[in-house]
């Protein structure tokens, strides 16, 4: 019996992985070569985690790296992302900011599926009032630019075509694929 691992994520040459069923994650710095297990609890008090998508990692401007929950699980039916300062191998974190998402995102959200030069990428699925006719069933991705905490329209797919898609970037470079 092996150990499941969520979505992963890279900031500042660490990738992240949360080890399913636990408040921690899986570690490896890629400077070192080493692994660790860190604590991430102190951030999850008092929100239920389903899916690793609710958790992600990006790089801050001033080379801190910033931790984005996602708390969608609310009796306001709101979807809310707390931005967190990450001290590694410590047990303080520091909210940074806390942004609620529109209203009507409440019950599509699906996820933060990447981050990337500024910005984060939110999943959204389609809305309620398509349920039955599945030509009009969509998915739509948004950016959300942490520095003026704008959204943005990413991307649209219908669901005949395309049910799920994946940012492929922020990879360090030793790590990417060649290209031309």
């Amino acid at each position: 019996m092996g150990v499941r691992l969520g979505q992963r994520n890279h900031a500042h040459g660490c990738f992240y992985w949360m080890v399913a069923l636990t408040h921690r994650w899986l570690v490896l710095d890629t400077r070192k070569m080493e692994f660790s297990i860190v604590d991430i609890s102190p951030v999850l008090s008092g929100r239920a985690m389903m899916f690793s998508n609710q958790i992600i990692t990006l790089e801050s401007s001033d080379g801190r790296t910033t931790v984005v929950v996602s708390d969608v699980f609310r009796p306001d039916k709101r979807c809310v992302l707390y931005f967190y300062a990450f001290m590694y191998f410590s047990d303080r974190w520091q909210l940074l900011n806390r942004v609620t998402l529109p209203e009507e995102w409440g019950y599509r959200f699906r996820g933060i599926i990447g981050a990337a030069e500024g910005y984060l990428f939110i999943k959204l699925d389609h809305p309620k009032e398509n349920l039955n006719d599945q030509s009009e069933q969509h998915i739509e991705y948004h950016s959300l630019d942490v520095k003026t905490m704008q959204l943005g329209s990413f991307c649209r797919t219908t669901l005949l075509t395309v049910t799920e898609a994946y940012l492929y970037c922020g990879f360090p470079p030793s790590l990417s694929l060649p290209s031309i």
